[in-house]
């Protein structure tokens, strides 16, 4: 029987409380064609700079891949496009600076700019899309088991010696597909963090699987030192430093210690054995020799003491770079230094807001079912951006949608935390009310509801 106002079932002439949990309203979910094509389109992403083809190498099979995703995405709209993360906003403020920057650069071509502007529109499509996929946490497991083992992939071909060769400009520094070393190693690294993350940084991975991890760490581990890159060891390191900081009991965090030691010492061992790699160490420890860095760092900083504002615009300052080193065109080699001389401290400051908050989600996302994994990827990224520029690379843009994407697991648990003292709050709630007066019982469920030490 229910009371007369409709607000709770009578028994016994007793009002009580329902302590049902409330419908759950159901979110869509992805369809298997969206799934598949953004898994097959992340697990593509080592391949990027590698299998392009076409008059001027301007179609790969990322590129395809990302064509089809947008296409696919369009048939889901509203998940896909729907919520936007804030950070969309500030890489948009950032977006608008480098028109303005550009329009006002008496160096800057038009073709030069539209290219710039349409590259980066399809970054911030990609961040939106890969945001709101990245909520599903079976996206989450497919993609980063395919990037890892895409770049274990990659790194068994430049073993292998397939399209493999010394690169023209760095004698000793071996790559594949005419692929920039320290590009190569820096997605290789991104791989190694992103395999030993998923086995210990989120945990429920079979023993065999583990076994396949370690022997594909092993392989994307000597394809680092096959490329020489310095900084993306560095990177590897330090993503895999951030595991060791795992919730949980303190077994598990010394097996993660062990762990990461023991991806140390393959490291360390490995890079030994490879001559030319070990010598640009010696020479990095003991000279200080930065591969001519130190040169490039105070021109670039010169051109932005020269244009502090609006920066000398996309493209222009590669050019300006270049014709101050001699050089046809230079790029900086380190992302904030390339921010700066492009757009200037209007452009750079959105642009580091919108970084900063990816790195703000991964640090809130630890808590949830993700773990560090996201965190790790993140501090691997910026690290290879220090000596490197690889914002224009689409796993920058698909590791910063994850890292945001990653705090709405934290909020996942909080509902559901919430759900359950909401079923353990109905029965003790009946209880009070049984013990009103009769007058009292639906003036005050409200209240009984609330009361302290309920």
């Amino acid at each position: 029987m229910v009371s007369r106002l409709g607000l709770a079932p009578v028994r016994n002439g007793a009002l009580e409380v329902a302590a049902s949990r409330p419908r759950a309203i159901g979110r869509a979910q992805p369809s298997w064609l969206l799934r598949a094509t953004f898994i097959a389109f992340v697990s593509s992403l080592p391949f990027e700079a590698a299998l392009q083809f076409g008059d001027e190498r301007l179609v790969s099979i990322p590129r395809l891949l990302g064509y089809l995703v947008f296409a696919v995405a369009l048939l889901q709209p509203r998940l896909c496009f729907g919520t936007a993360p804030r950070a969309l906003w500030w890489f948009g403020l950032y977006l608008l600076v480098e028109v303005v920057s550009g329009s006002f650069s008496e160096l800057m071509a038009w073709e030069d700019l539209f290219d710039n502007v349409r590259r980066v529109i399809q970054f911030l499509l990609l961040l939106l899309i890969g945001y709101n996929l990245f909520r599903y946490d079976r996206v989450v497991r497919w993609c980063l088991w395919g990037f890892g083992f895409g770049c274990v992939a990659m790194s068994a071909l430049l073993a292998a010696g397939v399209g493999a060769g010394e690169y023209h400009n760095a004698p000793g520094r071996e790559t594949i597909f005419g692929v920039g070393p320290n590009t190569l190693g820096a997605t290789i690294a991104l791989g190694a963090v992103a395999l030993i993350g998923m086995v210990y940084g989120r945990g429920g991975v079979r023993p065999l699987m583990k076994a396949c991890v370690w022997g594909g760490f092993i392989i994307l581990a000597i394809a680092v030192a096959r490329t020489g890159s310095r900084g993306s060891l560095l990177a590897m390191t330090l993503g895999l430093l951030t595991l060791v900081a795992s919730r949980g009991s303190t077994r598990m965090r010394i097996r993660n210690v062990l762990m990461v030691m023991m991806a140390f010492g393959l490291c360390a061992i490995i890079t030994i054995s490879f001559t030319s790699t070990a010598q640009r160490w010696q020479s990095t420890l003991e000279e200080g020799d930065t591969s001519g860095r130190d040169v490039i760092f105070r021109s670039a900083w010169q051109m932005f003491k020269e244009r502090p504002i609006l920066g000398w615009g996309p493209a222009v300052n590669q050019a300006e770079l270049g014709y101050r080193l001699d050089r046809p065109r230079r790029d900086t080699h380190n992302l904030l230094l390339w921010l700066l001389t492009e757009v200037g401290l209007v452009g750079t400051l959105p642009f580091c807001v919108a970084v900063a908050l990816a790195v703000r989600g991964a640090w809130r996302g630890r808590k949830g079912t993700q773990g560090l994994v996201p965190l790790a990827l993140v501090v691997a990224v910026l690290t290879t951006n220090l000596s490197g520029t690889n914002h224009g690379l689409k796993w920058f843009w698909v590791i910063l949608a994850y890292a945001l994407a990653s705090e709405t697991y934290v909020r996942g648990r909080s509902v559901a935390r919430s759900n359950r003292r909401f079923d353990a709050l109905g029965p003790i709630a009946a209880t009070r009310l049984g013990q009103l007066p009769a007058s009292a019982k639906i003036r005050g469920l409200a209240g009984i509801v609330h009361e302290p030490g309920v």
